[in-house]
């Protein structure tokens, strides 16, 4: 067990160093002199609680959670070597997923602290490397055995081989698995410490058998009832005055309706796109056949189309069929010549997906099945001499043909461990499944369905097996040398000229939608938006647009060209704090809950006349020029009466009211009320409560969820984040 300590001790060890210097150069960049960092000293990074909380600490858990990322997706080695790089939308993503999770484990141990809990060494040891381990653990790692059930020696014993750094080196993969280990390891004790502390209160949700009488007697009891009502769409808006002075006392006394917990932003804005003009598009087609002429006498087409085409998909191991073709808004007609034309021969210029000039090389085109179930078990000659892969992979191979079980051979031989935990499937694949070139060939062009063969890769000896083909159709290979369409360097300077020329002569909120207007552009309002997201509906990749929001003042306008494709105008329509809006951020809200309110006392005043004298409903409705309606069987157990409809006021009123009374003037939710209770049907006395029982319970767990809990601690935590200003 001291030994099993210590590997848990170091691998930490090991996932920092190595997990930090992955992103260096994104923590370099923090604390760049041009940085927002140091232009915002003085300025509070971010507060949870009143503890500081630093860049340098939510750098430290992107680390963790890109790390996890990669790791889940297969592509921490690529990314070290620098294959694989993220995009801006999923790297400010992974920055957006360590800040909550630093807000939550920052909360979360302070709760663990005022209650007295703590997660022990040894928990956190058992939880890992126990008999009955975490279900992260336990139920990933139960192939390890090949019995079905999960061996606790063989986790430690297959952990001890992943964390050899002899053995990392050897084989990447090992490297792969090490990381994915460490990943389910620390989200195995997160788990554990946050239950621990949930379980609290996930434990006591004790129902008692008042609150199930109760709940049964009042959802249970029906009541019937007449009414007369007057909507308030019976008197205009228009006719409604109201003041300043009316606006105020409104908000007054209920501010808290018009508290936000999140600061909001709306901006106003134009796009000037840069669209190629038919002088353009010209252009561009001539550089195209320029390029298909200069390819005719290449030496290596390979290489010409990698360096001259603009086509990520320019050159690729993947065959495609027609469909993958018409997906691409390719014409019919150009897709019926590349299946037709002679293999190394030209098809183009052609339009690809709206935004390419097209000419493809045909490459290769053959039948091939539509898909394929395969299974494999890898022989690796990385971790061994390739001799001695080569005689293991004949000696199983020889096994598998003798009578051996196949899934049995590859749990406990395959070097790839994804696939060997499942008997080595690895599912349904089709020509497009990115598999490596002598593997793919087998599966689809030469391979025969129950006859396993060794196959050699790059990765060492395959053995494969193909246990079923569906369907065959035409697969081209093609390589598309293309050219983007796109606007000129002229033509992206006559619309910045037109974008300045707005920017400088409209530049007040007053004069912005006229401006547009007069010029013959289109004005767009953004919806609301907060500081943590990556764009604005509506304007791809808009994080600077964003940033400068949560900078800038309400009606401050700017220029933004630093686009490729287009530059934005706006200005900030209205900027809405944390907390209280202000009245005049409300106003309409605020307006049109007035009117409502005065709309009713009207309305109840002229009920309230017709009911004068101990009148019944008939006459009541004669003098309001109304009707009498009916409902039936209103309960508490829905907040719609039939009849009448989402109306929970008058519903509350109608069943608090004795049988044949009649109801004061109820201002509902759409109109003014009155109401004669005509029935009451009382709950049956011995009714069965079992489901008013489950349904209160139900209610209580689902309150007391770890993930109901951890939101309402976050949601009633002080947290100042001012991340935008640095930059994050």
């Amino acid at each position: 067990m001291a030994m099993i300590s210590t590997l848990r001790k170091h691998s930490w060890i090991v996932l920092v160093f190595i997990a930090l210097s992955l992103i260096g150069f994104l923590l370099m960049d923090a604390f760049n002199s041009n940085s927002g960092l140091v232009k915002n000293r003085r300025q509070t990074f971010a507060e949870i609680d009143g503890s500081e909380i630093t860049p340098a600490q939510l750098d430290a858990k992107y680390s963790e959670v890109l790390t996890q990322y990669l790791t889940q997706t297969q592509q921490l080695l690529n990314y070290q070597t620098g294959a694989f790089t993220l995009d801006n939308q999923t790297e400010f993503q992974l920055r957006e997923q360590a800040w909550n999770d630093l807000l939550q484990t920052n909360i979360m141990n302070r709760q663990l602290e005022a209650a007295g809990l703590h997660v022990t060494e040894q928990e956190k040891t058992d939880l890992i490397y126990g008999p009955d381990p975490h279900p992260y653990i336990k139920n990933y790692y139960v192939g390890l055995s090949g019995s079905g059930k999960y061996d606790p020696a063989a986790f430690n014993q297959y952990i001890t081989f992943i964390k050899n750094p002899e053995n990392q080196q050897n084989n990447p993969q090992v490297l792969e698995a090490y990381f994915d280990f460490l990943m389910r390891e620390s989200l195995a004790i997160k788990e554990y410490t946050n239950n621990k502390y949930t379980n609290l209160f996930v434990k006591a949700d004790f129902v008692p058998k008042w609150m199930v009488d109760r709940d049964y007697s009042v959802k249970n009891t029906r009541v019937n009832f007449d009414f007369v009502d007057i909507p308030y769409t019976s008197v205009s808006d228009s006719s409604i005055a109201v003041s300043d002075a009316d606006l105020k006392a409104y908000y007054n006394e209920n501010k808290n309706r018009f508290k936000q917990k999140q600061a909001s932003r709306v901006i106003e804005y134009i796009v000037f796109p840069f669209y190629a003009t038919s002088e353009d598009s010209a252009a561009i087609l001539a550089k195209l056949q320029e390029d298909m002429t200069n390819l005719a006498s290449a030496k290596n087409d390979s290489a010409f189309i990698a360096v001259r085409s603009e086509d990520p998909e320019r050159i690729t191991r993947a065959f495609q069929n027609r469909n993958y073709f018409y997906s691409s808004l390719i014409d019919s007609s150009v897709v019926d010549s590349m299946f037709n034309a002679p293999v190394g021969s030209l098809v183009g210029p052609y339009l690809k997906n709206d935004q390419y000039f097209t000419s493809s090389l045909i490459k290769d085109r053959t039948l091939m099945p539509d898909s394929a179930d395969v299974r494999h078990i890898l022989i690796s000659n990385q971790v061994r001499e390739d001799a001695a892969a080569k005689s293991l992979a004949d000696s199983l191979l020889n096994a598998i043909r003798s009578g051996s079980d196949f899934a049995e051979l590859a749990k406990q031989f395959s070097d790839d461990t994804g696939s060997g935990a499942q008997g080595g499937d690895l599912g349904w694949s089709t020509p497009q499944t990115d598999y490596v070139k002598p593997f793919k060939d087998f599966v689809f062009r030469t391979g025969q369905t129950g006859q396993p063969t060794v196959v050699e890769s790059m990765f060492g000896y395959h053995i494969i097996e193909i246990k079923e083909l569906r369907g065959r159709s035409e697969y081209l290979l093609a390589y598309h040398l293309s050219r983007f369409i796109e606007a000129s360097s002229a033509t992206a300077d006559s619309v910045d000229l037109k974008a300045n020329e707005f920017f400088n002569t409209y530049k007040t909120p007053e004069s912005f939608e006229t401006g547009a207007a007069e010029m013959g552009l289109q004005y767009r309002t953004s919806p609301p938006f907060a500081s943590n997201q990556f764009e604005i509906p509506g304007i791809p990749e808009s994080r600077s647009i964003v940033t400068w929001a949560y900078t800038a003042k309400e009606g401050e306008f700017n220029y933004f060209n630093t686009y490729t494709d287009r530059i934005v105008v706006a200005y900030i329509k209205n900027a809405r704090d944390k907390g209280i809006a202000d009245l005049a951020d409300v106003e309409e809200e605020v307006r049109v809950n007035v009117i409502r309110e005065k709309k009713g006392e009207q309305l109840g005043k002229q009920l309230a006349d017709a009911m004068q004298g101990g009148k019944d409903l008939n006459a009541i409705a004669a003098s309001v020029n109304s009707s009498v309606k009916t409902s039936t069987n209103a309960s508490f157990g829905t907040p719609y009466a039939p009849g009448i409809g989402l109306e929970q006021k008058v519903v509350g009123i109608v069943m608090a009211t004795g049988q044949d009374a009649t109801t004061g003037v109820i201002e509902g939710n759409r109109g003014v009320y009155v109401a004669k209770i005509t029935g009451i049907t009382a709950a049956p006395a011995e009714g069965e409560t079992t489901m008013n029982r489950n349904q209160l319970t139900y209610g209580v767990r689902n309150k007391m969820s770890q993930q109901n809990i951890i939101r309402s601690l976050v949601e009633k935590a002080d947290v100042e984040d001012n991340r935008y200003m640095f930059g994050y």
